[in-house]
């Protein structure tokens, strides 16, 4: 990577974030949703992500089950804090309509379906929600389920690193981000937060109802797809049956290479993360 002190080409700005009244508005914006939700057309379960953790792989491998129907688009971004923020003060409604219509169902699919059946959405970003997001959207879906997929923190803040510097930076390799600028991204409060997989856990397990919140391993989509979907069924309670996993799941995937974190930031990272990777092999036997 380069020693250059360039001016960054990408900005480490997290979300922004609702003031006190903005809060208000927003609840009561979201609240108003309320007499809307029909809730054999409404989702009951959110993968949450974070980013960097197979959320992608999740949704696409559980809409493949007959007794679930993931959204036709993937991160509508729908209850999230920043998202409901460029509401306020426009003209235009928060379109409940289109968001609805990503799970939509014939009325034979509604009355003749497979049940129990499962409505989903993955929306990455949702796991860092504030408490009073989370607040609001169990007040919309009571019973909501969850899934979240735990990876090493450490490769977590790199994968997201590479994502962002190749992808939305305009660097057309790791070779051309300056020095300072890989040191400020590897540091940002926004990525740290993010990687501490504990903090977010709690901030969802303490609302959710008890046992209605999935935490899994992301080394399992390479190491046990099968496994895990299955768990998945089961937590989800959808028939566990391996016929409905699809045949690129049946084996284990094969990851390609990537540049792995280089010193000095590796060991910077991997002492910033000693404290979070102590709680993750206290609680779930995760290590790395």
């Amino acid at each position: 990577m380069s020693t250059e002190m360039n001016q960054p080409k990408s900005s480490l700005a997290g979300p922004p974030q609702a003031d006190e009244q903005q809060i208000q508005d927003i609840s009561a914006m979201v609240r108003a949703l309320k007499p809307r939700i029909k809730h054999d057309r409404f989702p009951n379960l959110f993968v949450i992500g974070p980013q960097g953790t197979g959320t992608t792989w999740v949704h696409v491998n559980l809409a493949a089950h007959p007794q679930i129907k993931m959204s036709a688009k993937k991160e509508p971004h729908f209850f999230v804090e920043h998202r409901l923020l460029e509401y306020l003060g426009r003209e235009d409604e928060l379109n409940f309509d289109e968001y609805n219509a990503l799970f939509h169902r014939s009325w034979r699919e509604r009355f003749f379906g497979p049940r129990p059946f499962i409505l989903g959405e993955s929306t990455a970003s949702s796991a860092w929600q504030r408490p009073f997001m989370i607040d609001l959207i169990l007040e919309c879906i009571p019973d909501l389920k969850c899934v979240m997929l735990v990876r090493n923190p450490v490769d977590k803040v790199w994968s997201n690193f590479r994502r962002k510097m190749i992808s939305h930076g305009g660097y057309a390799s790791l070779d051309e981000v300056p020095t300072d600028e890989v040191d400020a991204f590897l540091h940002d409060a926004h990525q740290l937060r993010a990687a501490r997989f504990s903090e977010l856990i709690e901030n969802w397990e303490s609302r959710l109802k008890p046992g209605n919140l999935f935490v899994g391993r992301f080394d399992d989509i390479a190491e046990h797809p099968r496994e895990l979907l299955m768990d998945l069924y089961r937590f989800l309670g959808v028939e566990a049956d391996e016929r409905f996993i699809p045949d690129s799941v049946k084996s284990k995937v094969r990851v390609s290479e990537k540049r792995e974190l280089e010193e000095p930031w590796k060991s910077k990272l991997s002492a910033i993360f000693a404290d979070e990777h102590t709680r993750l092999k206290e609680r779930y036997g995760y290590t790395w």
